[in-house]
């Protein structure tokens, strides 16, 4: 008798916290930046078009490659790649094929090469794009442009 008592008062619990759960979203971002904050966070700001998107095989994450069409901060290839989630749910930026994007990223090395790593709380934008780019004002020359390290400017003063 007992159980039948507690059977009713699980189900509610349940159906409270499924209920729950289903409200709840797997990325909140509460970082409120201004776009001049995202660029002084960020070790790479450019506006580029994606070329193509792959998996990057651990399941959660996606390779984005990118041309390079304008930049404001940091050194880029002809061909950048940007790691990001694969949906909004793991906090990935919705990149699509044939679109241009304001992308403010972040130096890593996945899987042993290097790409740049951004998310869907930064001020990456496709919709935001042409206010983005008329704020962050002139670009740097060149684009794309690569960073000298130390060892490459040791070499150019010999």
């Amino acid at each position: 008798m007992l159980r039948r008592s507690v059977a009713p008062l699980v189900a509610a619990a349940l159906t409270a916290v499924l209920g729950a759960a289903a409200r709840l979203e797997a990325c909140s971002c509460t970082n409120q930046h201004t776009l001049q904050e995202e660029v002084a966070a960020a070790n790479t700001v450019f506006f580029g078009h994606v070329t193509d998107i792959q998996p990057a095989g651990d399941g959660l994450n996606v390779l984005v490659t990118m041309t390079p069409l304008l930049r404001w901060k940091g050194g880029l290839d002809a061909t950048v790649t940007v790691l990001t989630g694969m949906n909004e749910g793991v906090c990935g930026v919705p990149f699509q094929v044939g679109l241009d994007y304001v992308v403010f990223s972040w130096n890593q090395v996945f899987s042993g090469r290097p790409v740049q790593f951004t998310h869907l709380c930064t001020y990456d934008s496709q919709t935001d794009a042409a206010h983005a780019v008329q704020v962050l004002g002139p670009a740097l020359v060149p684009t794309p442009a690569h960073v000298r390290s130390w060892g490459g400017v040791k070499r150019a003063w010999r």
